[in-house]
């Protein structure tokens, strides 16, 4: 939720927290929940600006995702990887490449 002001926030979580505990008997991660500035927070790897015009991925899914297509596609590597698919056709039941 975003809101004005941190103490707006602040009230803000804590009757939220209230009313997930008392009336629909959820616990809440306090270590998850915070009050903070829409550019500190992510939210499933994407980040807003302030004024909430903008969405970005969040710089550490951003890191992550690069590392990925850099194992992926690094040019010193030599094979293509293939998939292992199990043959139940061959007479030792054996793994092939396809």
């Amino acid at each position: 939720m975003y809101v004005r002001s941190r103490r707006a926030g602040e009230r803000v979580t804590a009757s939220v927290s209230r009313f997930l505990t008392q009336k629909l008997l959820l616990k809440v991660n306090a270590a998850k929940s915070a009050v903070a500035r829409p550019k500190e927070r992510k939210f499933l790897g994407f980040s807003i600006a302030n004024d909430g015009s903008e969405r970005r991925i969040a710089p550490k899914a951003l890191d992550k995702f690069k590392a990925l297509i850099r194992d992926m596609t690094r040019r010193t590597r030599g094979i293509i990887p293939r998939v292992m698919e199990f043959d139940r056709r061959a007479p030792t039941a054996a793994f092939r490449l396809m």
